[in-house]
């Protein structure tokens, strides 16, 4: 009976210990679900932070523009200790944190006319705007070394011409 009894205690010790790494596992499993929701939450967002990048505001009138642009004109260095430091001040950090866009400050221009916007160049994007750029420089770096080239090779032409035929004084001012 004892043997019995000693192999019951053993299972029983068994199946806690089994209990004891489920419940480990479990709750590692639980950790990095929950991990896993949150980067995504936290990537749901960032997305949402970049997808807007440009937003046009239409005022009735001047006045509204220059209150906007007043209200705005905040100092980077201001606005990062108030915010960051801003333990003197919850009031002014409570105003400044209501002016964020999607948690971010918002940069502000005025824009030019309507009648000046090339609308089909809004689609392009930063890697066309460089690919565009580069090219131009490529082009404009090519015309400069083909220009100076050419120089080089006029002063040679000129240097064996004039050992051709012996021109190497100078002609007087008075030919006619």
């Amino acid at each position: 009976m004892t043997e019995e009894h000693e192999g019951i205690e053993k299972l029983e010790a068994d199946n806690d210990k089994l209990k004891d790494k489920w419940s480990d596992v479990l709750t590692k499993y639980t950790e990095a679900k929950e991990m896993k929701l949150q980067d995504a939450e936290s990537e749901t967002e960032k997305s949402k932070i970049r997808t807007v990048r440009f937003s046009y505001i239409v005022f009735r009138s001047m006045d509204g523009l220059e209150h906007v642009l007043d209200a705005y004109k905040v100092g980077c260095c201001d606005r990062f200790f108030t915010m960051n430091l801003g333990c003197c001040c919850p009031e002014r950090r409570a105003k400044l944190k209501k002016k964020h866009f999607f948690k971010r400050w918002p940069d502000l221009d005025v824009a030019c006319d309507p009648d000046n916007i090339k609308w089909f160049n809004l689609g392009t994007t930063a890697n066309d705007r460089r690919l565009r750029s580069l090219l131009v420089w490529i082009v404009a770096f090519l015309l400069i070394f083909a220009s100076l080239v050419g120089i080089i090779l006029m002063k040679n032409e000129t240097i064996a011409l004039k050992k051709e035929f012996s021109s190497t004084y100078a002609c007087d001012g008075d030919i006619t």
